[in-house]
């Protein structure tokens, strides 16, 4: 996706007093040995948290809401930071090595939020 299209709707999400469920920040570090977070925050303030430590056969869940002026200072600090620029150079990973990622999902087109 283009990374402008991002920065836009971010600053659109940040400035905005409306929810939108088309907006998301996902952050993924499970690793299937040795366990870890994952993390996703909607648009409209839900979330859910999983962590798994090492050797459970489940993750432990967790599901709520976070009020829309957290929502609109992550989407700030998102455009802030540039969190969609990949910084590190791309690598194969080390064996046993987990690959966090943090995934920024924006609307497919620009105003189409209702």
């Amino acid at each position: 996706m283009n990374p402008n299209k991002i920065e836009a709707v971010s600053c659109e999400m940040a400035l905005s007093q409306r929810p939108s469920t088309d907006f998301s920040v996902q952050y993924d570090d499970i690793h299937g040995l040795w366990g870890g977070v994952w993390l996703r925050i909607s648009g409209d303030g839900q979330y859910e948290y999983r962590r798994q430590e090492r050797g459970d056969p489940e993750a432990t869940v967790t599901r709520g809401t976070i009020p829309a002026g957290n929502i609109r200072a992550l989407a700030r600090l998102l455009v802030e930071l540039e969190a969609w620029q990949q910084r590190t150079p791309e690598r194969a990973p080390l064996p046993d090595e987990s690959r966090a990622t943090l995934t920024i999902q924006v609307p497919y087109r620009l105003g189409t939020r209702p």
